[in-house]
């Protein structure tokens, strides 16, 4: 498996099915910020269709309705339902994803903890999506909210130091000091703090000045 990110703000998205797992998979996207969604279901449960709004479809996607869609997820169907949207997907030239049946995907979603930009998943290449959502829950006690403010900090450190001329290995140095020193993977950090502090390097002096940055 080649594990990649695609920003579904720029591509097309096709979602077809009718209940919970058609549900699940819109959210997913929309949580990823998906621009360019339609939501194809006939007969959808009322949270699909809530959520849906005026992206809801009310019928099955045909070959017109794929031209030029990039990828298709399909949910809540029997096999032979998804044996035929997949075929029609990819002849429309879509990565097509039919849930849980392993023959029927181009590609698998792993297990995912978002915390704002900064985006961790798991992957079992479709063996086991329970053992995949165990490690991520892991590594979301490892990595709180407080880590969205923290990527946010440290983009800003390195944009300073962008401007300022420094060149990729110095900003991985610096990166790599001002974290340490801000003690964000100490065990004994709590997990809740409220300021983090980076030392940003003064391009004046050998030293650091601390910066303090309120998530």
């Amino acid at each position: 498996m080649l594990p990649v990110m695609l920003d579904v703000r720029r591509l097309s998205v096709a979602v077809t099915g009718e209940g919970a797992q058609t549900l699940k998979r819109l959210q997913m996207i929309d949580a990823a910020r998906g621009a360019h969604v339609s939501v194809f279901a006939p007969e959808p449960i009322e949270q699909l269709r809530n959520l849906a709004g005026a992206r809801l479809i009310g019928h099955w996607p045909t070959a017109q309705d794929l031209k030029g869609c990039a990828i298709l997820f399909v949910g809540d169907v029997p096999r032979d339902k998804g044996e035929h949207l997949f075929a029609l997907g990819r002849s429309q030239g879509c990565l097509v994803n039919v849930e849980d049946v392993l023959p029927l995907c181009d590609f698998h979603v792993p297990s995912i903890l978002r915390r704002g930009d900064l985006v961790m998943t798991v992957s079992t290449g479709g063996k086991s999506p329970a053992l995949a959502q165990m490690i991520r829950a892991r590594i979301g006690v490892a990595f709180g909210p407080e880590w969205e403010g923290h990527l946010d900090a440290i983009a800003e450190l390195r944009a300073a130091w962008k401007a300022q001329g420094c060149g990729p290995a110095e900003i991985t140095r610096r990166t790599q000091e001002a974290i340490e020193a801000a003690g964000w993977f100490s065990p004994k950090a709590a997990p809740d703090h409220q300021n983090s502090q980076l030392e940003q390097k003064d391009p004046s002096t050998n030293g650091y000045s601390r910066t303090s940055f309120n998530e």
